[in-house]
């Protein structure tokens, strides 16, 4: 076999290493340890596990598979430790092209994707993630009104800014799109009822972090039908504590003093009355008189 380094392309090797998406990263990491050992690939298993910090069973599986793949050929030698070759065949978007122009040869990377976007990536490449950058930006809100004027729902969205900072806090509020991806059947109607449930909650006093509870909500819903929408007054009325019917009674309870009830007096005769009832119980149980000694 050649193990000639021209042969093998080591950055474009680990870019193809890189891309190929059926590698698991065990595979990786066995292959891009092979790659440091180039041009003559014969490290032993517990060498190559200890550089790509995995488990020696773990490398072993690895090469198998990767041989199967056709990433790797062995070569078995007797009293040494075995010899890879590393044979990329699959192609992959880094490969470098021989291009003939003037009568000479000349490498040029061949890159399969656009070097410019298309115009539909430029927009959204303007986009920022906040909502708040959305709507700002006259040209965002030509385009997203409707024929009637109608307000679009990053636009109803961003109407709630202020009422989620005063809800939720100092965390910013997320975008349509973020918001979708935890339910994708959103409305306007269940952004205004999480909300107004969790302003409900932190008046109350029982929720520690909004921002978790409202997603939490959120996630919940998913599925359901639309529940009643809150307006923006009904949300900052329920972060309003309750008003109180009567003032609180603040006055100090009144101190009573410990009562020690006196010792009872025994008289000699109950004592004598007890003394024979004990002797009676007791004669009653063992059977005897109760005047005691040894039988």
């Amino acid at each position: 076999m050649n193990h000639d380094r021209s042969q093998v392309n080591t950055f474009g090797l680990l870019r193809a290493v890189r891309d190929d998406e059926t590698l698991t990263s065990s595979d990786k990491l066995t292959l891009h340890t092979l790659a440091t050992y180039l041009p003559t690939v014969h490290p032993s298993v517990k060498t190559l596990a200890r550089g790509a910090a995995l488990d020696v069973k773990t490398v072993r599986r690895s090469i198998k598979r990767l041989v199967a793949a056709g990433w790797l050929q062995l070569e078995t030698r007797a009293g040494r430790t075995t010899l890879y070759t590393l044979t990329p065949t699959k192609p992959h978007p880094y490969q470098m092209a021989p291009v003939v122009q003037s009568g000479y040869t000349q490498t040029t990377p061949v890159h399969p994707y656009q070097t410019t976007p298309d115009e539909e990536t430029k927009k959204r490449s303007t986009n920022n993630t906040s909502v708040d950058t959305q709507i700002t930006t006259p040209a965002t809100q030509a385009q997203g009104a409707g024929d009637k004027g109608e307000d679009t729902p990053q636009q109803r969205l961003a109407a709630w800014r202020d009422v989620w900072r005063e809800v939720i806090g100092d965390s910013p509020l997320p975008s349509l799109a973020e918001l979708r991806r935890v339910s994708p059947g959103l409305t306007e109607a269940h952004f205004s009822a999480h909300l107004g449930a969790v302003a409900t909650a932190k008046a109350a006093g029982t929720v520690r972090v909004p921002r978790s509870l409202f997603f939490s909500r959120l996630k919940e819903s998913r599925g359901e039908p639309a529940p009643a929408a809150w307006s923006k007054e009904q949300v900052r009325a329920a972060m309003a504590p309750a008003p109180l019917t009567s003032p609180p009674d603040l006055r100090r309870p009144e101190l009573r003093r410990h009562v020690v009830k006196p010792k009872p007096v025994i008289t000699p005769e109950e004592r004598a009355k007890r003394i024979a009832a004990m002797r009676k119980a007791t004669a009653e149980l063992w059977g005897t008189d109760g005047a005691g000694g040894d039988a």
